[in-house]
């Protein structure tokens, strides 16, 4: 598949899964916008990717915060050009110190759902109304194995990946007629860094 004269934003683009995403992205021609709350590893990243495509840049986000959110969209219209292809990939497994116990708190709920589906959305609904504008657009979301099977100790996080894939099928209904492809990908178990920390 050539990405030549593509954009593509992924969140969560520093590291892991996302870093890895970006790469493959950039690899066929795609220019890239590594969105990251690690403004630090994202410039990294985009140094890597400018080195196979020619094209990226690197935008400190916090996808839980709308107008970090929208300040990325623009970025990235400014700076690359609007975006074709959108890649939610930004994500945790809970709140600080989760992997240190076996059991979920309220503060983990809130949290990984803020990140996870809440933090989605908000990227979604500044690039869905670019895309929709112009009548194009890839949306991918990363879901997990999680959020079909479910997995012990981090319920809150395997029923935050189930909610990423209710969010991917109503979104993909809802953008149909603009031509906006919506679909998840739902990996497995993967050694990133994020599980590093178990």
């Amino acid at each position: 598949m050539n990405l030549k004269g593509k954009v593509a934003v992924v969140t969560g683009g520093a590291t892991g899964i996302g870093r890895a995403i970006a790469l493959k992205l950039a690899d066929r021609g795609a220019a890239i916008m590594i969105a990251d709350i690690n403004d630090e590893a994202a410039s990294v990243t985009a140094a890597e990717v400018e080195e196979i495509s020619g094209q990226s840049a690197a935008f400190l986000t916090d996808v839980t915060d709308v107008e970090a959110c929208e300040a990325l969209a623009t970025a990235t219209a400014d700076t690359l050009g609007p975006a074709d292809i959108l890649v939610n990939n930004a994500g945790i497994a809970g709140s600080a110190g989760w992997q240190e116990r076996s059991y979920s708190t309220e503060e983990d709920w809130k949290r990984t759902y803020q990140v996870n589906v809440i933090g989605m959305s908000n990227v979604t609904s500044v690039f869905r109304a670019q895309m929709t504008e112009r009548r194009s657009g890839r949306i991918v979301n990363l879901a997990s194995i999680a959020g079909r099977e479910g997995r012990p100790v981090i319920p809150h996080y395997s029923a935050s990946k189930a909610a990423v894939i209710s969010l991917t099928q109503a979104t993909a209904l809802e953008l149909a007629r603009f031509n906006i492809t919506v679909n998840a990908i739902c990996p497995g178990l993967l050694w990133t860094p994020m599980w590093g920390q178990v």
